[in-house]
């Protein structure tokens, strides 16, 4: 099982003020045996190749996130680029950002059924073509 926290804060975030670092954060999550953390700053996403390394070393991964206020409420969003979650002012427009990540998530799976789909038939293709050659006798050595 995963132990992770998909809601968490460094000094980095500018407009919450605490006292550690995201070095910090990681150093009292790993002390805990958390695998997965989320670092959601408020209107702000926070990437740091050093930070995500440094996590790695440590077991931990990292998910991309941002804390963003919309019509009021306070929504964690993850794996959205930030220039598209700055961008959202509604809740419809929450929603068409995860409309558009969904059909992109199918599109994906689409491709990699075709991609099995395709590799299954060559598959098949070798496999008749020895088992006829198996047949043949003229070929048998």
């Amino acid at each position: 099982m995963l132990k992770a926290d998909m809601h968490m804060h460094s000094r980095e975030d500018q407009k919450d003020i605490v006292d550690y670092t995201a070095k910090e954060l990681i150093d009292h999550l790993a002390s805990l045996n958390f695998n997965v953390m989320a670092l959601t700053f408020h209107d702000q996403s926070f990437k740091s190749e050093e930070a995500e390394k440094y996590a790695k070393s440590k077991g931990i991964i990292i998910i991309p996130g941002i804390e963003r206020r919309i019509e009021g409420v306070d929504i964690l969003i993850y794996n959205v680029p930030h220039e598209k979650v700055i961008g959202m002012k509604t809740l419809d427009d929450l929603k068409k950002i995860s409309d558009e990540n969904l059909q992109l998530r199918k599109n994906a799976v689409s491709e990699a059924e075709n991609i099995i789909e395709n590799e299954m038939a060559e598959l098949v293709k070798i496999w008749q073509t020895e088992s006829e050659s198996e047949q043949d006798p003229r070929l048998w050595h």
